[in-house]
């Protein structure tokens, strides 16, 4: 009789356990794990990709959207991007729950530019939607060429109006048996450096 009730504390006890609502871990709370964020200049534009957890507490992603503010840090008159995880615009993996897309975005950066926009993830069940602003720094900037010298002739970079610059330089190979060695140097500025 004993091993009985031992069963039947045993079932109450699980059972009571099952009846509870569980404790959330702070990692359980937001169903954003990571938003990532590129600046492709030598295309003119950007990425925004954002990983989710689908499904959360249960319920599926209905569906994911990025607020676009660009440089507009009054957070005023946004375009509206959905993303999307089924491996067009940008989105490279079907189903891998980062929901991503690509779109032009033609700027002049400095290397301390910003730009804004608001994530937005909305699940299945109404009302449970979840925003975060966020901004990152442009960074990725292509490094600009000031001067190019070879041999002591300078060649003009950059539409640079220099009296010493030459139009074009035209670098032959010698023909004979030994080889011969060019001094190149470049000066170049970079707008991801300090």
């Amino acid at each position: 009789m004993k091993l009985s009730e031992k069963k039947a504390a045993l079932l109450t006890t699980l059972w009571w356990l099952s009846c509870t609502t569980p404790v959330q871990v702070l990692d359980q709370t937001d169903p954003i794990e990571r938003i990532d964020f590129e600046y492709i200049q030598i295309r003119d534009e950007v990425y925004v990709a954002v990983l989710v957890k689908n499904p959360f507490n249960g319920t599926q992603v209905k569906n994911v959207k990025v607020d676009w503010f660009g440089t507009d840090e009054n957070l005023s008159a946004p375009n509206l991007y959905d993303l999307n995880d089924i491996g067009i615009d940008g989105d490279i993996l079907v189903g891998d729950n980062l929901h991503g897309k690509r779109w032009s975005f033609n700027l002049n950066p400095d290397k301390t530019d910003s730009v804004y926009f608001k994530v937005s993830v909305l699940y299945k069940e109404e009302g449970n939607q979840v925003e975060k602003d966020t901004s990152f720094i442009l960074g990725n900037s292509l490094p600009q060429f000031e001067e190019i010298t070879i041999d002591d002739t300078n060649i003009c970079i950059n539409d640079a109006i220099d009296e010493d610059c030459e139009e074009s330089v035209t670098l032959t190979l010698p023909t004979e048996d030994m080889a011969k060695i060019i001094t190149i140097e470049a000066t170049v500025s970079d707008l991801n450096s300090d």
